[in-house]
């Protein structure tokens, strides 16, 4: 059991550092091709069978969190068997049964990232090996984004063919000319991986003072410099759905520092002038959170206008309410479809309406994990068949199978409220417990509550432009949280608190 701990250790290292991976050309060989087909599915597959397998057999202990989890699971699979009494018939040369099949190995994929991070970061030490080995994906991942943002800004048309040659090696799909992707499928996914994983962790570190590379506290670190070179080119990926969570989650960021800057001048003025209150406190509140907020709709104009002239989706939001005359007049009953229509995302709300019916069709269990495409055809909106992408989706001969590209949507329409609630408990109770671990004396644990708290926020807004259970970014993340938690006195249960103390 000794050797099989070493090389899960080992393996587990490698799996961290081939995160960034999203698409490998060597997982597609042995699964087929998809978009989802991590790298990171190799070492998860050995890890599983030399360690995790082993570790649980022989009584290892979970985390408490892990419960609505399990919920999840079993709603999955009573969806699943419920399915069988629809009538869903077969679709593009696919069975319930086989959609099913992939549903569950995704989410099973998810579980076993999930349950691996949280027992082998057992201590604070492995945690910070861990990290490190994280950071050196991530850097691999932002040298190769850097590489592809330079002929992102250069103005000139096309990429080079050692370029398009050498991220092929990588990647199932070539890199785009005007956003960057690093080593992910499509920018999206790379905003993802900022959003959910790397920046919360980096920012964290930031805001504890507190690096896993040496033992001192620093002001300035590498995790300072990673997280402003990985703003940079997240900012490159112009993803709109990226933006939107990271100023989003920047609005709450600011709210809540301006808050306590006002507590501490507030405390600050009480010897001077004596502690203000009534409407002069509040005046000074709300003073400070206006100050906050002004500097942030600054920085999100200023993002704004140099986003639309780069990104022509963006640019159609500047003439957007010059049409609108127009647009009710000839979409009378459609203008929220004409509407995303003009900013290239009609598509999506289609896509969202279309997967969403099937829940109010079967609204306890769902239609089934993975089923919801089946429905497509006959739940899509009238609008959807004159958009080009929606027609090319319906032709018989393209092998696509349709599906909601969004998480919320998706666990409501396959899993129905059951699934949807223990999804959404869970995230909530690893939030609240992310709250609670902010304030813990261990830094890295610290590190690990500021973290958790940004990354569950941006998997909550991340969820609506994202379905997938099976890319390992928000597992890890989640997983490191329930780790840390387990190990904080305070949040543990009375039972674990006790036996902590003996």
């Amino acid at each position: 059991m000794r050797l099989l701990d070493r090389v899960g250790w080992v393996v587990w290292l490698a799996m961290l550092a081939v995160v960034p991976w999203t698409s490998s050309r060597y997982v597609v060989k042995l699964i087929g091709r998809t978009p989802v087909s991590p790298l990171a599915l190799y070492p998860l597959g050995l890890l599983v069978l030399l360690w995790l397998l082993p570790q649980l057999l022989r009584g290892r202990r979970v985390p408490a969190l892990v419960w609505p989890l399990v919920g999840l699971v079993f709603a999955a699979l009573v969806s699943v068997a419920g399915a069988h009494f629809i009538s869903l018939e077969p679709y593009k040369g696919q069975v319930p049964l086989n959609r099913e099949m992939r549903g569950l190995v995704t989410l099973g994929i998810g579980v076993a990232f999930y349950l691996s991070t949280t027992l082998q970061a057992s201590n604070d030490a492995r945690l910070k090996t861990s990290l490190r080995a994280l950071y050196l994906g991530a850097i691999l991942t932002l040298i190769w984004g850097s590489v592809q943002a330079y002929f992102v800004l250069d103005g000139k048309p096309g990429l080079p063919s050692w370029l398009i040659h050498l991220h092929r090696q990588f990647v199932i799909r070539q890199p785009f000319k005007d956003r960057v992707t690093g080593l992910a499928f499509e920018p999206s996914w790379f905003a993802d991986q900022m959003l959910v994983l790397y920046l919360p962790l980096w920012v964290g570190s930031v805001a504890k003072g507190y690096t896993v590379f040496t033992s001192k506290r620093r002001l300035i670190s590498v995790e300072l410099a990673l997280a402003l070179w990985g703003i940079a080119l997240f900012l490159l990926t112009f993803s709109r759905g990226g933006y939107l969570t990271f100023f989003a989650i920047l609005g709450l960021v600011s709210i809540v520092a301006g808050w306590r800057i006002a507590g501490r001048l507030l405390g600050w003025l009480k010897p001077r002038i004596g502690r203000p209150e009534g409407w002069k406190a509040a005046a000074i509140r709300g003073g400070v959170l206006a100050v906050a907020l002004g500097l942030l709709a600054v920085m999100f104009g200023a993002v704004g206008v140099w986003v639309s002239e780069r990104d022509r989706r963006m640019t159609s939001l500047r003439v957007l309410p010059s049409q609108m005359t127009e647009i009710r007049r000839e979409h009378p009953g459609e203008v929220i479809y004409a509407l995303a229509d003009r900013l290239a995302f009609a598509e999506r709300v289609v896509f969202w309406e279309a997967g969403y019916r099937p829940f109010e069709l079967y609204p306890i269990a769902g239609v089934g994990l993975g089923n919801a495409g089946f429905l497509f055809p006959k739940v899509a909106p009238a609008y959807g068949y004159g958009l080009t992408e929606i027609r090319m989706l319906l032709d018989p001969a393209n092998p696509n199978f349709p599906n909601p590209k969004n998480l919320w949507i998706r666990l409501l329409s396959e899993t129905g409220i059951l699934g949807f609630s223990f999804y959404l408990t869970w995230l909530l109770l690893l939030f609240a417990g992310a709250l609670g671990l902010r304030a813990s004396r261990v830094t890295i644990r610290g590190v690990l509550g500021t973290a958790g708290s940004l990354a569950t926020a941006a998997i909550l807004l991340e969820g609506f432009s994202l379905d997938t259970f099976a890319l390992p970014q928000m597992w890890i993340i989640l997983g490191f949280l329930s780790a840390a938690i387990g190990r904080e006195p305070e949040l543990m249960g009375r039972a674990e608190k006790e036996e902590h103390e003996a």
